[in-house]
């Protein structure tokens, strides 16, 4: 049963404004604020970036007195501590606005139903619980980030109708960029997501082998420029990636890193960090390889709340198998590749994976899936 269905159509004007912070709030929440007097719409407003204002601020500041008696609309639970901004709470009281709506309580442990306390405490009405599962899903990235101290992890595909994401390519670079064109996968609307895909999130994974084959950038070139840096992560156990490749060429525009064991040649360490990337040397897992888990804590360390793995199959397969990934976009593509192609999983997964929440979308001449990979 639908709780207070006559604040509904505001908490999705709320939701909406939210998604607009999306790739730039991160570690902080998505949260959009919309304030009703009589009926009519006075303020608006949505968090834009770290250190920006919060939305309620924003909300607060378009209305103006007028917020006196009025109703606070906004998809997450106030802040009531001292961060990077001043608490919303206390901006709330300070307006006179006579009830608060909101979508859940924030699980921030410095939150957590603290917000909702100090309203009531200060003679604010609150109901909870509007749109309380859209708005859990809009912010699942900051809540597995708060609750887990780990990055939402999404795996991101482009396959064939056959579940092929690459035909055997040369070794050497020319070669690569001779055929590249005869085999790309995805069309052009499909491109374009992909680097959308990439402006909301914080980090962008691929392993050695993609980089060996594709040779990436891994920049954002299709979608609008973000505020804040992207960082670009290479998967290389042993450091077989070569200094030269296009990723180790734009450092001084994009973070980025390269992630180790001790198996690598310290010389070879040395090679990258001149080239402006930063070693991370983590522990091995029981195939030698890079502990994904160790990566994830380290990454979560630096602030990394929402990571996007675009490659490719033994990495997909890694994270999937180890229960890491959260996310699955797969985009399919009208192709066949036959028997000589790469196929998209290298081994078998432990059990069948189901979707909790997902949807195909249609970006002709592709089909696009995403879903929200059931724990």
């Amino acid at each position: 049963m639908n709780k207070h269905p006559e604040y509904e159509g505001w908490m999705r004007l709320a939701l909406s404004l939210a998604e607009k912070g999306r790739g730039e709030t991160s570690p902080n929440p998505l949260v959009g604020a919309v304030i009703v007097k009589d009926g009519n719409l006075i303020g608006v407003g949505y968090h834009r970036g770290l250190g920006l204002p919060h939305a309620e601020a924003e909300a607060l500041h378009a209305a103006g007195s007028s917020a006196q008696g009025a109703t606070l609309v906004v998809n997450l639970e106030p802040c009531n501590h001292d961060g990077r901004t001043p608490p919303c709470t206390e901006a709330i009281i300070q307006s006179r606005i006579a009830r608060v709506v909101t979508g859940l309580s924030d699980p921030n442990r410095e939150v957590k139903g603290g917000g909702h306390e100090v309203l009531l405490h200060a003679g604010i009405e609150v109901i909870e619980g509007v749109l309380e599962e859209e708005c859990s899903h809009l912010n699942r990235v900051f809540f597995k980030y708060v609750t887990q101290r780990l990055p939402w992890v999404t795996l991101k595909i482009a396959q064939t109708l056959d579940a092929k994401i690459a035909l055997p390519l040369p070794l050497s670079l020319r070669e690569r960029e001779r055929v590249r064109g005869r085999v790309q996968i995805s069309g052009e609307a499909s491109r374009v997501y992909a680097h959308e895909l990439r402006a909301e999130h914080d980090a962008i994974l691929v392993g050695v082998g993609t980089l060996l084959s594709d040779d990436p950038e891994l920049t954002i070139r299709y979608a609008a420029p973000r505020g804040k840096p992207l960082l670009r992560l290479v998967l290389d156990s042993t450091l077989r990636s070569p200094v030269e490749a296009k990723i180790f060429q734009q450092t001084d525009q994009y973070l980025t890193w390269i992630a180790t064991t001790d198996r690598s040649d310290p010389s070879k360490r040395k090679a990258f960090q001149n080239r402006g990337a930063k070693v991370i040397l983590c522990s091995k897992d029981s195939s030698e390889r890079v502990a994904l888990a160790d990566l994830l804590s380290k990454l979560s360390d630096h602030e990394i709340a929402a990571l996007l793995v675009e490659g490719g199959a033994a990495v997909h397969t890694a994270f999937l198998q180890q229960g890491f990934a959260d996310e699955y976009i797969a985009i399919l593509s009208p192709a066949l590749f036959g028997e000589g192609g790469l196929s998209s999983l290298c081994d078998t997964l432990p059990h069948p994976l189901r979707f909790a929440r997902s949807h195909w979308n249609i970006l002709s001449p592709d089909a696009v899936f995403r879903g929200t990979i059931a724990k």
